[in-house]
């Protein structure tokens, strides 16, 4: 190891320094591979498809959590607001008859007619004399 304060210069090799068997690098998985393809060769407007554009296991959903794009402001969603987003959620209580009355509440007489009126004109009872 060299000491600590010594300057150490680069050593320039002639180009035919080294003679010895050129590495073989190792072989890239098919995704890798496309993407190193098609950012050297290029994709030509004529032959733009989809499977040119988007290799196998792209999605078309941004990889970043957040979209910090100018062009898109309310996709800027900062930290402080989600967590208020999330605080909001946490507060509302779950209603499991989604507004409807509970099973055991009374119905009106009148609401009860009105109901059965109108289902006897969507289904009426075919065994019904007429």
């Amino acid at each position: 190891m060299p000491e600590n304060g010594i300057q150490h210069q680069p050593v320039l090799l002639p180009a035919d320094f080294y003679t010895g068997e050129v590495p073989t690098p190792s072989p890239l998985a098919p995704e890798i591979q496309y993407r190193k393809d098609i950012g050297e060769k290029g994709v030509k407007a004529a032959d733009a498809n989809l499977d040119k554009l988007v290799a196998a296991g792209m999605t078309d959903t941004p990889k970043a959590r957040f979209n910090n794009s100018a062009l898109v402001p309310e996709l800027n969603i900062t930290f402080d607001a989600a967590k208020a987003d999330a605080k909001a959620n946490a507060a509302i209580v779950a209603d499991p008859n989604a507004g409807a009355p509970a099973a055991g509440a009374e119905v009106s007489p009148v609401k009860a007619k009105k109901a059965l009126e109108a289902l006897a004109k969507e289904s009426p009872n075919p065994n019904a004399k007429p």
